[in-house]
């Protein structure tokens, strides 16, 4: 069943919304209009970091530091802790939980680009 809405015309917004497993829409309003929007990487990021903890080319276990990345003077919890390393799924949390940027570049830095670029060519994201 596919799900339509209208908002207000001052509204700009696109949604596309699929089960995991099936390709049909839940929901959709607008879903080829192209929009701003703020971290939509990171949401590329955590996608790919799950994927590989599915399939083990990350383990849940595995220590990442922000000692491999240049230092960022920004929003972000993980530079003002007393822990220069952590768990691969605990960077994750930071990164989920409160967009923090030196989290985010750690797990960039462990993932790579090219792998989180095909993430977003896969899920079909080819404007953001």
């Amino acid at each position: 069943m596919i799900v339509t809405t209208s908002l207000p015309s001052s509204v700009m917004w696109s949604i596309l919304v699929r089960h995991s497993q099936e390709s049909a829409p839940l929901l959709q309003v607008d879903p080829d209009r192209v929009c701003a929007t703020a971290s939509i990487g990171k949401v590329l990021l955590l996608i790919t970091a799950a994927e590989q903890l599915e399939t083990g080319a990350l383990e849940e276990g595995d220590i990442l530091s922000r000692e491999t990345v240049v230092p960022v003077a920004d929003s972000g919890l993980w530079q003002h802790l007393a822990a220069s390393t952590l768990a691969v799924t605990d960077v994750c949390a930071l990164v989920g939980a409160i967009s923090d940027n030196l989290a985010t570049n750690v797990l960039m830095d462990a993932i790579g680009l090219d792998a989180v670029s095909a993430t977003g060519r896969r899920l079909g994201m080819t404007d953001s």
